[in-house]
């Protein structure tokens, strides 16, 4: 069995976070509810004797919110998409769809699928504009830092991202 989950459910923090690492145990609403859903979703897939759950980053590439026509491209183009200090990791869809093919093989347990370059919205938030063609974004404060998410286990485990770093990933846009 393997089971799609996501990696921006651990707590905040600077140092990279492993899947060994816990999830976030007491975040506000609406984040409390999404990390329910997870641990529910991990805990259900933990009973099956060979299985995988792989934790993967924000998806970038043709078809999801981080393209040209989608979600965050169209709030890009409007203007609406502010630059913070959030820490994102984000994984290409190939790169994702490479990685679910790996993970078949790989041993139970729990895999973050991440590119190799946390990163914060100050940082990636200005080049995926222009990678939409889109203005400027404003700078603000979330005041949630984030977490960048280590693959460590998943290179040593042998994979190779075809886009290392979202920046790679957004010139697909």
């Amino acid at each position: 069995m393997a089971a799609e989950s996501i990696s921006w459910v651990y707590s905040s923090g600077t140092d990279l976070a492993g899947e060994a690492e816990p999830l976030d145990p007491d975040p506000a609403e609406p984040r409390h509810t999404t990390i329910a859903a997870v641990t529910a979703l991990e805990s259900a897939v933990s009973e099956i004797p060979e299985h995988v759950v792989l934790r993967f980053g924000q998806l970038c590439g043709p078809d999801t919110w981080y393209s040209r026509d989608r979600r965050y491209g169209k709030n890009a183009r409007a203007g609406h998409l502010p630059t913070t200090e959030t820490v994102t990791s984000f994984i290409h869809t190939t790169d994702a769809a490479h990685a679910t093919l790996l993970a078949l093989g790989w041993s139970t347990g729990i895999w973050n699928i991440v590119d190799d370059e946390p990163a914060a919205g100050h940082e990636w938030a200005p080049l995926f504009a222009a990678a939409v063609g889109a203005p400027e974004p404003n700078s603000s404060d979330s005041g949630n830092i984030g977490r960048p998410v280590s693959n460590a286990r998943a290179h040593d485990a042998g994979l190779v991202l075809q886009y290392p770093s979202w920046r790679e990933g957004f010139s697909t846009l």
